[in-house]
C-alpha cells in the first residue's frame, strides 16, 4: 500500500510541476525538462521527509558524480520523451501538445518518489 501513496504523490506533485512550468514563457522543451528536473528533486525529497518522519529512520541524502550523471542522464531521457510526444502530437492527438510539460513532469515526480522509496528501504535493511 506504500507504494501507491508514493505514487499519488509522484504524480501529483509532477503534474503540479508541470502545469506551473507551462505557465513560464520559454521554449516548450525547456519547460518539459524543468518541469521533469523539479518534479524529480522535489519528489525525491518529499519522499524522504515523509519516510524518515514515519520510520524514524536515517535520512539519505546523495551527492556525488554518480547522482548528477543519473541525473543529467534522466533529463536526456525527459527531452526525448517530450520530443516524441510532440510527434505522437501532431500524429494523432494534437491536444497532447497542451500538455507535454504536465505529463514529463509527472513522470519525472514519479521517479523521484519512486527512487527515494528505493532508496530508503535500501537504509533500512543495512545494519548500520
Amino acid at each position: 500500500m506504500y507504494w501507491v501513496y508514493v505514487s499519488v504523490i509522484g504524480v501529483a506533485l509532477g503534474s503540479a510541476l508541470g502545469w506551473t512550468a507551462e505557465q513560464v514563457r520559454v521554449a516548450p522543451l525547456v519547460q518539459s525538462v524543468a518541469a521533469f528536473l523539479m518534479a524529480l528533486v522535489i519528489g525525491d525529497a518529499a519522499t524522504m521527509v515523509w519516510a524518515a518522519n514515519r520510520s524514524g529512520g536515517p535520512f539519505y541524502l546523495g551527492v556525488g558524480i554518480e547522482n548528477l550523471f543519473y541525473v543529467s542522464l534522466l533529463c536526456v531521457v525527459a527531452g526525448a520523451v517530450h520530443l516524441g510526444l510532440s510527434a505522437l502530437a501532431d500524429s494523432w492527438c494534437p491536444a497532447l501538445s497542451n500538455y507535454r510539460a504536465a505529463i514529463v513532469g509527472s513522470a519525472g515526480g514519479l521517479c523521484g518518489t519512486v527512487s527515494g522509496v528505493v532508496a530508503m528501504r535500501a537504509l533500512m535493511s543495512m545494519s548500520v
